[in-house]
Protein backbone atom coordinates (compact mmCIF):
# COMPACT_ATOMS: atom_id res chain seq x y z
CA UNK A 1 0.00 0.00 0.00
CA UNK A 2 2.78 2.39 1.12
CA UNK A 3 4.85 1.89 -2.15
CA UNK A 4 2.20 2.02 -4.42
CA UNK A 5 1.62 5.94 -2.94
CA UNK A 6 4.60 6.66 -3.29
CA UNK A 7 5.71 5.58 -6.58
CA UNK A 8 1.91 7.23 -7.49
CA UNK A 9 3.49 10.24 -5.56
CA UNK A 10 6.95 10.27 -7.25
CA UNK A 11 4.88 9.92 -11.08
CA UNK A 12 2.86 12.96 -10.34
CA UNK A 13 3.92 15.57 -12.76
CA UNK A 14 3.03 18.13 -9.92
CA UNK A 15 5.87 16.36 -7.64
CA UNK A 16 8.45 16.42 -10.05
CA UNK A 17 7.72 20.13 -11.07
CA UNK A 18 8.33 20.83 -7.37
CA UNK A 19 10.93 18.78 -6.72
CA UNK A 20 13.02 21.09 -9.21
CA UNK A 21 11.73 24.44 -7.71
CA UNK A 22 12.36 23.52 -4.20
CA UNK A 23 15.97 22.22 -5.65
CA UNK A 24 16.00 25.59 -7.26
CA UNK A 25 14.47 27.59 -4.15
CA UNK A 26 17.27 25.95 -1.29
CA UNK A 27 20.12 27.05 -4.05
CA UNK A 28 19.12 30.49 -3.69
CA UNK A 29 18.57 30.59 -0.08
CA UNK A 30 22.04 29.00 0.56
CA UNK A 31 23.47 31.69 -1.91
CA UNK A 32 22.48 34.04 1.03
CA UNK A 33 24.40 32.50 3.98
CA UNK A 34 26.86 35.48 5.13
CA UNK A 35 25.18 37.96 3.84
CA UNK A 36 21.59 37.57 5.49
CA UNK A 37 21.26 37.01 8.97
CA UNK A 38 21.15 33.56 10.82
CA UNK A 39 17.65 34.03 11.89
CA UNK A 40 16.05 34.52 8.93
CA UNK A 41 17.83 31.77 7.10
CA UNK A 42 16.61 29.71 9.59
CA UNK A 43 12.90 30.63 9.40
CA UNK A 44 13.30 30.24 5.86
CA UNK A 45 14.34 26.55 5.51
CA UNK A 46 11.97 25.90 8.21
CA UNK A 47 8.80 27.22 6.08
CA UNK A 48 10.47 25.36 3.30
CA UNK A 49 10.28 22.24 5.29
CA UNK A 50 6.76 23.19 6.15
CA UNK A 51 5.79 23.60 2.35
CA UNK A 52 7.32 20.01 1.93
CA UNK A 53 5.04 18.84 4.62
CA UNK A 54 2.00 20.68 3.04
CA UNK A 55 2.68 19.78 -0.72
CA UNK A 56 3.27 16.31 0.31
CA UNK A 57 -0.61 16.52 2.59
CA UNK A 58 -1.83 18.76 -0.35
CA UNK A 59 -3.56 20.79 2.87
CA UNK A 60 -2.74 24.93 3.23
CA UNK A 61 -4.08 25.51 6.35
CA UNK A 62 -2.81 28.93 6.74
CA UNK A 63 -5.10 31.51 4.72
CA UNK A 64 -3.48 33.45 1.75
CA UNK A 65 -4.59 36.70 2.92
CA UNK A 66 -2.78 36.40 6.39
CA UNK A 67 0.01 35.46 3.99
CA UNK A 68 -0.09 38.07 2.12
CA UNK A 69 -1.10 40.65 4.99
CA UNK A 70 2.31 39.12 6.41
CA UNK A 71 4.24 39.55 3.45
CA UNK A 72 3.51 43.17 2.69
CA UNK A 73 4.11 44.05 6.65
CA UNK A 74 7.60 42.09 5.92
CA UNK A 75 8.49 44.54 3.29
CA UNK A 76 7.31 47.71 5.21
CA UNK A 77 9.69 46.87 8.05
CA UNK A 78 12.92 45.58 6.07
CA UNK A 79 11.93 48.98 3.85
CA UNK A 80 12.60 51.37 7.01
CA UNK A 81 15.58 49.43 7.85
CA UNK A 82 17.29 50.43 4.01
CA UNK A 83 19.55 52.75 3.86
CA UNK A 84 23.06 53.48 1.59
CA UNK A 85 25.11 51.91 4.16
CA UNK A 86 22.94 48.80 4.47
CA UNK A 87 21.03 48.11 1.52
CA UNK A 88 22.20 44.01 1.58
CA UNK A 89 21.21 43.23 4.96
CA UNK A 90 18.25 44.25 5.02
CA UNK A 91 17.12 43.06 0.71
CA UNK A 92 19.08 39.41 1.63
CA UNK A 93 16.36 39.55 4.82
CA UNK A 94 13.43 40.43 2.66
CA UNK A 95 14.13 37.74 0.33
CA UNK A 96 14.25 35.21 2.79
CA UNK A 97 11.04 35.68 4.48
CA UNK A 98 9.52 36.12 1.00
CA UNK A 99 10.39 32.90 -0.04
CA UNK A 100 9.41 31.39 3.30
CA UNK A 101 6.18 33.08 2.85
CA UNK A 102 5.69 31.78 -0.80
CA UNK A 103 6.52 28.17 0.50
CA UNK A 104 3.36 27.88 2.72
CA UNK A 105 1.07 28.61 0.08
CA UNK A 106 -0.49 26.48 -2.35
CA UNK A 107 1.52 26.18 -5.46
CA UNK A 108 -0.03 26.97 -8.72
CA UNK A 109 2.26 27.66 -11.66
CA UNK A 110 2.04 31.10 -10.62
CA UNK A 111 3.45 30.73 -7.46
CA UNK A 112 6.24 28.40 -8.43
CA UNK A 113 7.21 30.66 -11.21
CA UNK A 114 7.53 33.68 -7.87
CA UNK A 115 9.93 31.09 -5.86
CA UNK A 116 11.57 30.89 -9.18
CA UNK A 117 11.87 34.55 -9.53
CA UNK A 118 12.84 35.27 -5.34
CA UNK A 119 15.18 32.90 -5.76
CA UNK A 120 17.28 34.21 -8.83
CA UNK A 121 16.90 37.58 -6.89
CA UNK A 122 18.46 36.00 -4.26
CA UNK A 123 21.57 34.39 -6.24
CA UNK A 124 21.79 37.96 -7.70
CA UNK A 125 22.21 39.90 -4.51
CA UNK A 126 24.51 37.26 -3.64
CA UNK A 127 26.74 38.31 -6.65
CA UNK A 128 27.42 41.44 -4.73
CA UNK A 129 29.14 39.70 -2.30
CA UNK A 130 30.72 36.88 -3.30
CA UNK A 131 32.79 37.17 -6.45
CA UNK A 132 34.68 34.04 -6.06
CA UNK A 133 35.54 31.14 -8.83
CA UNK A 134 33.80 28.65 -6.59
CA UNK A 135 30.37 31.24 -7.05
CA UNK A 136 30.38 30.22 -10.41
CA UNK A 137 29.91 26.53 -9.72
CA UNK A 138 27.09 27.96 -7.29
CA UNK A 139 25.49 30.02 -10.31
CA UNK A 140 25.73 27.19 -12.94
CA UNK A 141 24.26 25.03 -10.39
CA UNK A 142 21.35 27.40 -9.81
CA UNK A 143 20.76 28.08 -13.54
CA UNK A 144 20.62 24.66 -14.47
CA UNK A 145 17.95 23.62 -12.04
CA UNK A 146 16.05 27.13 -12.81
CA UNK A 147 15.72 26.39 -16.68
CA UNK A 148 15.08 22.58 -15.74
CA UNK A 149 12.49 24.46 -13.44
CA UNK A 150 10.93 26.50 -15.97
CA UNK A 151 11.11 23.45 -18.69
CA UNK A 152 8.68 21.01 -15.92
CA UNK A 153 6.30 24.19 -15.01
CA UNK A 154 5.79 24.75 -18.46
CA UNK A 155 4.74 21.03 -18.95
CA UNK A 156 2.64 20.81 -15.91
CA UNK A 157 0.68 24.49 -16.62
CA UNK A 158 -0.36 22.70 -19.94
CA UNK A 159 -0.72 19.30 -19.77
CA UNK A 160 -1.86 19.02 -16.11
CA UNK A 161 -2.17 15.24 -15.88
CA UNK A 162 -2.19 13.62 -12.68
CA UNK A 163 0.46 11.00 -13.55
CA UNK A 164 3.98 11.13 -16.18
CA UNK A 165 5.62 8.13 -17.35
CA UNK A 166 9.15 8.00 -16.14
CA UNK A 167 10.28 8.08 -20.17
CA UNK A 168 8.35 11.70 -19.73
CA UNK A 169 10.40 13.10 -16.93
CA UNK A 170 13.66 11.91 -18.57
CA UNK A 171 12.92 13.66 -21.88
CA UNK A 172 12.04 16.49 -20.15
CA UNK A 173 15.59 16.18 -18.22
CA UNK A 174 17.07 16.01 -21.43
CA UNK A 175 15.45 18.95 -22.65
CA UNK A 176 16.36 21.14 -19.88
CA UNK A 177 19.92 19.79 -20.06
CA UNK A 178 20.08 20.97 -24.00
CA UNK A 179 18.42 24.40 -22.82
CA UNK A 180 21.25 24.68 -20.52
CA UNK A 181 23.98 24.20 -22.10
CA UNK A 182 22.94 26.31 -25.28
CA UNK A 183 22.47 29.06 -22.74
CA UNK A 184 25.93 28.35 -21.40
CA UNK A 185 27.26 28.06 -24.54
CA UNK A 186 25.29 31.40 -26.68
CA UNK A 187 26.53 33.41 -23.39
CA UNK A 188 30.61 32.90 -23.92
CA UNK A 189 30.46 35.07 -27.23
CA UNK A 190 27.88 37.65 -25.64
CA UNK A 191 29.78 37.95 -22.67
CA UNK A 192 32.77 38.58 -24.84
CA UNK A 193 31.42 40.48 -27.40
CA UNK A 194 29.14 42.96 -26.00
CA UNK A 195 31.84 45.25 -23.75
Amino acid sequence: MRSSTLKRLLESSRTSTLIWVYLSAIVGILSLVGMAEVPYILVCLSFLFAGLFMDYKQTYPIRRLFLNTFGVAMVLYFGSQLSLDNLVGPLSNLLLVLLGIKFLEEKKPRDMYQILLLSLLCISLATLHNLSLSFLLFLLVFSFLSITSLVFINSYRQSQKDYQRAEVFFYYSKVSLALFISVFLFAIPFFVGLP
